[in-house]
């Protein structure tokens, strides 16, 4: 364990992102349910592997494209509500 403060503070930065991301996460579940916000959740791997692709320039392989193109498709499919459950016939 060090107690250098060169070293310390490099840990100030993502601990106060880690806070302000807990406390979106508990005000974000207020207004929706805990299912939803999971699989919304879900999305962050998408974002990251595009930005993986866009920023550093790094190649995916087809298989980690299919599987952000079958995350994405699973997500959506998800969130798409039956409304014929919802008439009476």
């Amino acid at each position: 364990m060090t107690t250098e403060w060169k070293t310390v503070r490099l840990f100030v930065v993502p601990s106060v992102i880690y806070l302000v991301h807990n406390n979106v996460q508990f005000a974000t579940l207020t207004y929706v349910d805990p299912l939803t916000y999971q699989i919304m959740g879900n999305l962050k791997i998408v974002t990251t592997g595009i930005l993986f692709r866009l920023f550093l320039k790094r190649k995916l392989s087809i298989l980690q494209w299919l599987a952000i193109i079958l995350l994405v498709v699973g997500t959506t499919t998800s969130q798409v509500i039956d409304y014929s459950s919802h008439y009476d016939y």
